[in-house]
């Protein structure tokens, strides 16, 4: 049995030698076939290692746009490829291998299947800016926007905290000019406190982009204490008596109104606000004049000029021999003063009418030609302003103020930054 068996086996050798190599191939034939090589791309974020390298020698590191992911090539057996997945790699740059000051190499890896997929050997970089590490501190401004209810107005802006510290690349915190936290009053009747994300502005009032600075504080809080507005008339008292001869035509204040602000309370009491007969003499008064006082001295308790009312308020005093005509003036004759910076002004209208007092002989005189003016527009921004024009004239003659609409809009003129 034993003798058949071995016959049986050493039968043929060759054959059965080329039958077994033959088998072997055909296996291989049929895993390859089955189960062939795949390639494809793979993208994962790059993770920055070692920052510390650059922030402890006063530097700061930033990866320029489309840095902070990399795309490579993977090859593998269908039956691994199949099963990969962007989170079986990881993407390192070790900024201790910075090249040229500019670029860092990739290291690419993968984690799982390490032994059975090939990454291509294209080499990858993450291409970075250096720039010097600048501290600042800036007080953080409050600021408002809507229009409040009811006709309030703000009367104080309190930010807490209202100081922040900013660090980040030199020539972006370089550009910073101020900071703003605006809280929005729009349709409120009283106090407000809101959360508010500041705004960092360059000196043209551009926002700055901050997203590579790191600042102390990213959010504060903003209180803005609302107050009542209202329309008061004035009225004057005098004092002393005229030279003989001279016959008083009227005393009244210019404006004979003008804009305070306070608790709702006080100002429903209030009505009129006298100037008194200290502040008009007419004992030193010969001819009609015009004379300046400043109202805020005159104001009740709890009652304040509301924001921008001006506090220097004109007295005019008529003597009866003096007469009043009106000039058309073009506005060609007033100029505009004190515009800010990337701003452009014009006047609403063409002309202004002006009235004019003094004696007959000198009136006689006056052209329009001779009446000019200006407007101060000092920290005024776009839009349209009602503002009290100065009038210049020659002689004893005396004009009343106007007012005039000044547009003011962005000067397109102005490259800005």
């Amino acid at each position: 049995m034993k003798g058949k068996i071995i016959s049986v086996l050493t039968r043929n050798v060759g054959l059965k030698l080329v039958a077994v190599v033959f088998a072997i191939v055909l296996w291989f034939l049929v895993v390859n076939v089955d189960n062939p090589n795949k390639s494809g791309n793979f993208t994962v974020p790059v993770t920055i290692k070692n920052e510390n390298v650059l922030t402890d020698a006063g530097k700061y590191v930033s990866v320029l746009s489309g840095g902070s992911v990399v795309t490579f090539r993977v090859t593998a057996k269908r039956s691994i490829y199949d099963r990969l997945s962007s989170s079986d790699f990881v993407a390192v740059a070790d900024l201790k291998n910075l090249e040229d000051n500019r670029r860092v190499p990739i290291e690419i890896r993968a984690i799982n299947y390490s032994k059975q997929v090939t990454i291509s050997s294209r080499a990858h970089y993450v291409e970075v800016e250096i720039s010097d590490v600048m501290s600042a501190k800036f007080v953080i401004e409050g600021a408002t926007k809507g229009e409040a209810a009811n006709g309030n107005v703000p009367a104080d802006i309190k930010v807490s905290p209202n100081v922040v510290s900013v660090e980040g690349p030199a020539d972006v915190v370089s550009k910073i000019d101020h900071v703003v936290a605006t809280c929005d009053i729009d349709g409120l009747s009283s106090d407000v406190n809101e959360n508010v994300v500041p705004v960092y502005y360059n000196a043209k009032n551009k926002v700055v982009d901050t997203t590579q600075l790191t600042m102390s504080v990213t959010t504060v809080s903003v209180t803005v204490d609302l107050v009542s507005v209202m329309d008061v008339n004035l009225s004057v008292e005098t004092s002393g008596e005229l030279q003989e001869g001279l016959t008083l035509d009227s005393v009244k204040a210019d404006p004979e109104t003008i804009k305070v602000q306070g608790e709702a309370d006080v100002l429903n009491k209030l009505t009129t606000i006298v100037i008194p007969g200290s502040a008009v003499n007419l004992s030193s008064v010969t001819s009609s004049m015009r004379t300046t006082v400043d109202i805020s001295t005159f104001l009740p308790e709890g009652v304040k000029l509301a924001e921008g009312q001006d506090s220097r308020i004109s007295v005019i005093i008529t003597l009866k021999d003096l007469q009043e005509r009106t000039f058309t003036v073009p506005l060609s004759n007033f100029t505009i003063r004190n515009l800010g910076s990337g701003l452009a002004a014009e006047f609403e209208e063409e002309e202004v009418e002006v009235v004019v007092t003094g004696y007959s002989d000198e009136l006689d005189k006056l052209t329009e030609a001779k009446i000019t003016g200006s407007v101060d527009v000092s920290g005024l921004d776009e839009g349209s302003h009602r503002l009290r024009a100065e009038i210049d004239i020659d002689g004893n003659l005396q004009a009343e103020s106007v007012v005039l609409i000044v547009v003011i809009s962005r000067d397109e003129n102005d490259e800005g930054e």
